[in-house]
C-alpha cells in the first residue's frame, strides 16, 4: 500500500553544559626560566571580583601590572602563544590579547594580589576574560621584564 503503516526508528542525544557558573583555570606558561606564577583566589562572580596572588615575583618593590585579553588563541601581534624573544622577553610569551592593563599591590616582599572588580549585569554571565602578569625583573632577560602563567576567568554567577 502506497500510504500503509510504517516504521520510524530515531536516536536522540542531548547534553547541556551550565554557561552560568564562574570558573578560573590556570594555562600556559609565560617564561621558561624566572616563572612568575599567577594563582586564582577566587572565582569571578557578577558584582564580585577577579582576585589572583601572584608569587615569585622579583623583590624587593616590585613593579608589576596584569594585563587583560578576551581572547587566548589570536592577538594583534598574532596566533597565542606569541613568542616574545624579539621583543627582549627570552624564552617568554604572550598568552591572551592583551587589550586592558591593571596594577597589582604588594602583599609581601615576594607576592602580589591583584584585584579586579566586575560588573553585575547579567549580560556579562558566560563571557570569558583572560589575565597574565608582568613583571619587571632585572637580569632575567634583555628587556628585564618577565611573564606569568595565563588564568582562563569565566564570569558568571
Amino acid at each position: 500500500a502506497l500510504f500503509g503503516p510504517t516504521q520510524i526508528s530515531m536516536n536522540l542525544s542531548v547534553s547541556w553544559s551550565v554557561v552560568d557558573a564562574a570558573s578560573a583555570t590556570s594555562y600556559g606558561v609565560g617564561c621558561q626560566a624566572g616563572a612568575v606564577v599567577q594563582i586564582a583566589t577566587s572565582l569571578p562572580q557578577l558584582g564580585g571580583a577577579m582576585q589572583a596572588n601572584v608569587t615569585q615575583v622579583p623583590g624587593p618593590n616590585p613593579l608589576v601590572f596584569t594585563s587583560i585579553g578576551f581572547d587566548d588563541t589570536t592577538s594583534n601581534a598574532g596566533n597565542l602563544p606569541f613568542p616574545l624573544t624579539s621583543i627582549g622577553m627570552t624564552n617568554c610569551f604572550l598568552l591572551q590579547s592583551a587589550e586592558l592593563n591593571a596594577p597589582a599591590t604588594a602583599s609581601s616582599a615576594s607576592t602580589l594580589a591583584c584585584n579586579i572588580a566586575l560588573p553585575s549585569s547579567p549580560a556579562f554571565i558566560g563571557v570569558n576574560l583572560f589575565t597574565q602578569v608582568f613583571c619587571l625583573a632585572p637580569g632575567a632577560n634583555p628587556l628585564q621584564i618577565l611573564a606569568s602563567n595565563g588564568v582562563r576567568w569565566q564570569l558568571g554567577n
